[in-house]
């Protein structure tokens, strides 16, 4: 016999209000390729190549359990506007990566974190339109680590 999906009612959420600031763990990073979102509809265009995280949020209690996804270019520089680095440093609470620091993604999963909440309205397949949370930017949860001593 094959496999049986039984229809359920659909999770409906209100949106965490925007700059919430959420704590969560990471629960996956990955590189991937993605369409711009202006050009989603168009195959012919090109893609864009981006770190994805994947946060499972632990608290406050009326938001355990959901899931917030955040992305940032693949840049890893010391360029005060990288947000990868950025991101990185807060993940592991650390003012400053050396020059020539190896970044391994997979490290980075299962690391508390806190979460500074976004809001980006989308149209729903109804016509109506519906906030939609997303990972806006991380926050350190423990003090200064030495990133020698990170990995």
């Amino acid at each position: 016999m094959g496999t049986t999906f039984e229809l359920e009612e659909a999770k409906v959420f209100e949106a965490i209000p925007e700059d919430t600031i959420v704590e969560a763990e990471i629960q996956t990073v990955e590189e991937r390729e993605t369409p711009f979102d202006i050009d989603k509809n168009d195959p012919s265009k090109g893609k864009q190549h981006q770190v994805s995280f994947r946060f499972n949020v632990t608290g406050p209690a009326e938001y355990a359990g959901r899931v917030l996804f955040g992305n940032t270019p693949v840049t890893f520089s010391n360029h005060p506007d990288c947000k990868l680095r950025v991101w990185v440093q807060e993940i592991l609470g650390t003012d400053t990566l050396p020059l020539g620091f190896k970044l391994d993604l997979s490290q980075l999963e299962g690391a508390p974190v806190k979460v500074v909440v976004g809001n980006r309205v989308k149209q729903a397949a109804d016509g109506t339109t519906v906030a939609k949370d997303f990972a806006q930017d991380v926050l350190r949860v423990t003090g200064f680590v030495d990133a020698s001593d990170a990995f």
